[in-house]
């Protein structure tokens, strides 16, 4: 078994977003450092992780080294090595003629090329006699390995139902040993990351599994372009696939058992997409359905044409139509594949969640400053859908604190005021539309005994209209639009002269002012710098935390203590 897991995190790239935890399924990432990483006892290899991380921090596996080294010592062997082509294959190459398709795996150095299609007719035959011999009051498919993976690890009660056959792929790989060798070899290649874990666990039958764009980028680097390759003779082997060229579509499955199933009163109902499958498991761990059910469970929306791997995710209406045609035109000159044995066995291992008493679930939420639960907002920016499963979580070591976005608000928002409170100088931010955003006290004192009044009475000066609070609030227009404003000018108040800096922020958003009186004599220009500078290094890691993990229109504290730093620095105060 490889040491390497299916799908993995490279941690350098992890910008600890959040994304792939907050659309995990099962939720198996843990934050650990500001890295997201998976948690293999957890996951179910669906690869959804892999499409919606924004970095591409999550991978996947490359076999391909596996692949053309088995290939080599397998051939060096005298043995037969086989490629399991998965039905899909005509979905992703559609623009190539299926001979020249063919040839260009074995021009790879595969002897065999084979569909997948002929274990799937296989396991239908094996689940139609089933359903007619046992007559199971719920029957579910096996041809999906993440979904026989998530039943077993979550919905553990109803893994019993689950057919008594080895998935598709696993019955064609014993298919293939029986016509060509126990000892050959057999490479998968396909759309799904969930394979990668069926061959891991079963190295016995399956050597390695690649994706088909690891195939497409094999091709490459052995200078194979399948489209030039002229039409040939190279056809599938041992024989074509009939129906079990529909399986990669949702309710492919469904068309061959209910051909075979005629004399048996069942019903039948296909699921795509582990949040539907999940309410399906849902209902049956509370209801009994009222007849036989047979039921087809596909983890990726519409099928494995939609798997997580395809290559182009737009082509879930154009990809359904080719499987479709492919299979129907391909329904004469069929021939009948060997029986082989597709019983197999399942080992049931759930997850069981971990139990964490009332008390430490209060004590892990007051870390995130939640007291009460209207404090609870259930926002989800943490990646969890409640803050108790948020607090489960941190206390499962899955989780931390600085997940909790509205948290880190709050002391963003704190340390922004305590920052600015404690420079030496007046301040003032205001946005776009004229109105004060933040303001210090000094800043209310150098615009008069009325300002100062507002200042004591509300707390503050946030909310103010700027040409209420300070003469000179034009300014602040010119320079909001501009990249890098700036102007300084000196002018009369009530309290003195005052040395007026005024700046971009955020163009378009923010604009900030420096004030001083410059006839005050105990003012030095490096004393406010030094200032400045040093309450900027006592909550420089909190502000750049706080930064990173709210974004680029949230992340105005560092943005703003630096822009005070900068222009303050522009020019001198004369004395």
């Amino acid at each position: 078994m490889q040491e390497l897991k299916p799908i993995y995190t490279v941690s350098t790239d992890c910008q600890d977003c959040y994304k792939c935890l907050r659309e995990c399924p099962v939720k198996a990432v843990k934050v650990s450092s500001g890295s997201a990483s998976v948690v293999h006892e957890l996951c179910i290899s669906c690869g959804h992780c892999l499409n919606v991380c924004p970095q591409g921090a999550k991978r996947y596996r490359s076999d391909v080294q596996l692949a053309s080294n088995t290939i080599s010592k397998y051939k060096a062997m005298g043995r037969k090595v086989a490629a399991s082509i998965a039905p899909s294959f005509i979905s992703e190459f559609s623009d190539l003629p299926v001979s020249s398709f063919i040839k260009a795996v074995k021009m790879l150095g595969f002897d065999i090329v084979s569909e997948t299609a002929l274990g799937a007719e296989q396991v239908s035959a094996a689940t139609v006699k089933y359903l007619q011999q046992e007559k199971p009051d719920v029957c579910i498919s096996s041809a999906c390995p993440v979904m026989v993976e998530f039943i077993k690890k979550y919905y553990p009660s109803q893994a019993g139902r689950i057919a008594p056959m080895f998935s598709p792929l696993l019955v064609h790989c014993r298919m293939l040993k029986q016509i060509y060798g126990e000892d050959a070899a057999v490479v998968f290649i396909g759309p799904c990351a969930g394979k990668k874990l069926e061959a891991d666990s079963n190295p016995d039958l399956l050597n390695a599994s690649i994706t088909f764009e690891e195939l497409r980028g094999w091709l490459d680097a052995e200078g194979i372009t399948p489209r030039h390759l002229p039409e040939n003779m190279e056809r599938f082997s041992p024989n074509r696939a009939s129906n079990g060229a529909l399986y990669p579509v949702e309710g492919g499955m469904l068309s061959g058992i209910k051909h075979g199933c005629s004399s048996v009163e069942s019903s039948y109902a296909s699921f795509s997409g582990i949040e539907n499958v999940r309410k399906v498991l849902e209902d049956l761990e509370n209801n009994e359905p009222p007849s036989p059910l047979f039921l087809e469970l596909l983890a990726c929306e519409g099928g494995c044409i939609n798997g997580p791997l395809v290559s182009d995710k737009k082509k879930l209406l154009s990809g359904r139509a080719n499987v479709l045609n492919y299979a129907n035109y391909r329904k004469d000159n069929i021939t009948d594949s060997p029986e082989v044995e597709t019983r197999g066995e399942y080992r049931i291992e759930p997850v069981i969640p971990a139990e964490h008493r009332p008390s430490q679930i209060k004590k892990a939420l007051e870390k995130v400053g939640k007291y009460s639960t209207e404090d609870e907002l259930n926002c989800g920016c943490c990646g969890y859908d409640t803050c108790r499963n948020f607090a489960n979580a941190m206390l499962s070591g899955k989780a931390e604190p600085s997940m909790c976005v509205g948290n880190m608000r709050k002391i963003a928002a704190s340390k922004l005021d305590s920052v600015i409170s404690a420079l030496p100088c007046g301040i003032i931010i205001a946005d776009s539309g004229s109105r004060v955003v933040e303001s210090n006290r000094k800043f209310a004192e150098l615009m008069g005994e009325d300002n100062l009044a507002v200042y004591q009475s509300c707390g503050g000066l946030n909310g103010a209209s700027l040409e209420k609070v300070v003469p000179f609030d034009y300014y602040f227009k010119q320079v909001i639009e501009k990249e890098n404003g700036f102007i300084e000018k000196e002018m009369s108040s009530e309290t003195g002269v005052l040395n007026v800096q005024i700046f971009t922020i955020e163009k378009n958003q923010l604009v900030g002012c420096i004030a001083q009186d410059i006839t005050e004599p105990a003012v030095e220009k490096e004393q406010i710098i030094s200032k400045a500078q040093e309450v900027m290094d006592q909550n420089l890691d909190t502000v750049k935390k706080i930064a990173h993990l709210l974004g680029e229109n949230a992340a105005a504290s560092e943005d703003i203590l630096n822009s005070i730093i900068k222009n303050s620095k522009k020019t001198g105060v004369k004395k």
